[in-house]
């Protein structure tokens, strides 16, 4: 009688069969996630371009660029009547017509003129996907009841507030700050060579318990919506927040409570070795985390009149 051979593989063979897999899975993964997270840099780059549009279409209609917000760091609301009504919003709303918006637009701008607390306004949660970076894995976000972004406007090269009795968040050397009216004609070192805004890493909710206001539309009085061209782009140094309204997510976006006042948000990113960054202009750059420092703050500068420097 003759035995017929047997047909699959040895145990040998199987491990190494195995080991080849692991190999190439290995090979291929990094690739993957690599590519990944290329197609979400440029949605991110392709949002942040229309933020642009947006900007260069208001200013088109009013003359003027979007004020960065109304209420400053001392917790008043500007200087009128007019505009102590407006304590609770800031540069976000008032784009909203210009980034296909206009169904929240009209159900908040009926409340701008009143004193009502940012947590019970119409329309709050709306998430405008517009403003979220898909790197980010806590976005969308709605802390606090409240809709959270990654993409906030520069206020300039230094912080919100430059002392404890000083600016408060007005007259800054950026595009956008407390009742800020900055023209393009204003900008002395060109639009190219300015920055207009970045982004920031949200704090995940599961976490922060809602307490984290970096990235919060409404009600923004210590620079919450607005960001800092001060320290370089994920950087490890803390930014300054207001007691009790920020949490220490590090390594992703440390904080710490603001030494004499002196707030601040910086850019920071998923992306790997740097953020995106909207110029003045309407073009997005993507700015190294080895940005020279002198470089960085130059570039949220107005009006500086120095040589900018290599972004």
């Amino acid at each position: 009688m003759t035995r017929r051979p047997r047909v699959g593989f040895t145990l040998v063979e199987l491990l190494v069969v195995i080991a080849i897999i692991g190999v190439l899975v290995g090979l291929l993964l990094p690739a993957v996630q690599q590519a990944r997270e290329a197609a979400r840099r440029a949605q991110c780059t392709a949002r942040m371009k229309q933020l642009g549009v947006a900007l260069h279409n208001y200013h088109d209609a009013h003359g003027v660029l979007p004020p960065g917000q109304f209420q400053d760091a001392g917790n008043t609301i500007g200087s009128t009547t007019a505009q102590k009504g407006k304590g609770r919003y800031c540069w976000m709303q008032l784009l909203l017509p210009y980034i296909d918006q206009m169904a929240l637009y009209d159900q908040v701008s009926p409340q701008f003129d009143g004193q009502t607390a940012s947590w019970t306004w119409d329309g709050r949660e709306k998430v405008v996907e517009t403003l979220l970076c898909p790197s980010d894995p806590a976005s969308p976000k709605v802390g606090g009841g409240v809709f959270q972004g990654n993409f906030l406007l520069s206020h300039g090269g230094g912080s919100f507030r430059t002392s404890s009795s000083a600016t408060n968040g007005h007259n800054l050397d950026g595009l956008f700050y407390v009742i800020s009216s900055v023209r393009f004609a204003d900008i002395e070192d060109g639009t190219a060579n300015t920055l207009a805004g970045s982004e920031i890493i949200q704090v995940p909710l599961g976490v922060d318990g809602g307490s984290d206001r970096r990235g919060r539309y409404y009600t923004c009085q210590h620079g919450n919506c607005t960001l800092a061209a001060r320290d370089t782009p994920n950087t490890t140094l803390a930014d300054q927040q207001y007691s009790g309204r920020f949490y220490d997510y590090e390594p992703f976006a440390p904080a710490a409570v603001a030494t004499s006042g002196y707030y601040r948000t910086g850019a920071r990113s998923f992306h790997p070795g740097g953020v995106n960054a909207l110029v003045a202009d309407g073009a997005v750059r993507f700015i190294s985390n080895s940005i020279s420092k002198t470089t960085w703050n130059r570039f949220g500068d107005r009006g500086d009149g120095q040589i900018l420097g290599d972004l």
